[in-house]
């Protein structure tokens, strides 16, 4: 299934990344489509995923919880691609975490203002 997360007012009921995550199913191959927008949230990908974003230049995730990681990847087979991600202050936390994972594929990001590491695998 196809799920868009639209910042503006719209009958999309998803406003956040980590609200589509929990409503995808993974055996489905769902694909999640962000558009344009500053999204702020901690988000954990503990599932087969393709998270899409309308472009680094146009999508930015800042870290809700600043000791955390912006996306932590705790699930094999996970696509994230087209985000600018940012704020990470905690030691030994990054932009895009991907925990020991296998077969992911991280694309066209942006990974700045974050303390240590942009890109942690």
């Amino acid at each position: 299934m196809i799920r868009h997360i639209l910042m503006s007012d719209s009958s999309t009921v998803l406003r956040t990344i980590a609200g589509a995550l929990a409503d995808a199913v993974p055996a489905a191959g769902d694909t999640i489509y962000v558009h344009e927008g500053t999204y702020v949230e901690n988000v954990d990908v503990d599932k087969r995923i393709t998270l899409i974003g309308g472009g680094a230049d146009a999508v930015t995730v800042e870290v809700e919880s600043r000791k955390n990681h912006v996306f932590e990847v705790i699930a094999d087979y996970a696509t994230i691609s087209g985000f600018n991600v940012t704020g990470v202050t905690g030691h030994d936390k990054a932009g895009i975490y991907l925990n020991g994972r296998q077969h992911c594929n991280i694309s066209d990001d942006i990974a700045d203002s974050n303390q240590d590491d942009e890109l942690i695998g």
